[in-house]
């Protein structure tokens, strides 16, 4: 068989194929043009899916903002309200009439959390005056007694306030860890005032908790077991006992 007889013979054949490779790319196409408004479609809704969560993001940022914004003002607001507090109770608290001092001290401490009980502490080491020292002292005392039972309260706000209150005006006070620790020692099925209390002391100053430091040990010890929550934090406290 010449050459052209063979080249001859071959053209159906190369025709045929032609003729497949054409009907593929003719399905291709026609694929690809059904695919392409799924592909559209999804593009699409990603888009959207990505724009919500974007909007969505956006506004809880917002909120978390102007929550702070609010509370921000609000801490202003209380704190410039003790301030005219403590203008208003200055001359009594620190004058020579007895019953308008104690009354003083007693309003400073309830409604000046954040400053009254610094000014009541200047009355009680008030050596001139021991009748008064010896009531702001006291006045101190309960004032402290009552914010730790408040600690172990069941109300959640109640607890949180006790706590920073305790932690701003007694947080270098080593008297403080004795009471804390007694009162935690006696409620130790309250897992909420417990746990407060660890956080509590584990917050105070450093040079202060360690002048305690035999007693905090062995009350982590005697709570730790109530929970992996609680004995995390008494191990926290116990690593800065120990830095």
């Amino acid at each position: 068989m010449t050459p052209d007889e063979r080249i001859t013979k071959l053209e159906p054949e190369i025709s045929n194929l032609n003729d497949r490779r054409k009907d593929r790319w003719d399905k291709f196409g026609i694929f690809c043009q059904a695919l392409l408004p799924i592909a559209l479609a999804g593009v699409g809704g990603y888009y959207s899916y990505i724009s919500q969560r974007a909007t969505t993001e956006i506004a809880q940022i917002q909120a978390t903002a102007e929550s702070q914004l609010r509370q921000a003002e609000r801490v202003a607001e209380s704190k410039i309200k003790q301030a005219e507090l403590v203008l208003k109770f200055f001359e009594p608290l620190m004058g020579n009439d007895k019953k308008r001092s104690e009354l003083a001290i007693q309003s400073l401490l309830v409604a000046a959390p954040n400053y009254g009980p610094v000014l009541v502490r200047v009355v009680a080491a008030d050596t001139n005056a021991p009748a008064e020292a010896a009531y702001a002292t006291g006045a101190l005392r309960e004032r402290r007694d009552l914010l730790i039972r408040q600690m172990f309260s069941n109300e959640g706000n109640q607890r949180a306030d006790a706590y920073q209150q305790l932690l701003a005006s007694w947080g270098n006070d080593e008297s403080l860890i004795e009471a804390v620790i007694a009162h935690g020692s006696n409620n130790t099925s309250n897992l909420n005032g417990i746990y407060n209390t660890l956080v509590l002391l584990s917050h105070m100053q450093r040079d202060t908790i360690q002048k305690r430091k035999p007693e905090i040990t062995a009350f982590t010890e005697l709570v730790e077991g109530k929970g992996e929550k609680i004995r995390q934090r008494a191990e926290v406290l116990r690593s800065r006992l120990n830095t």
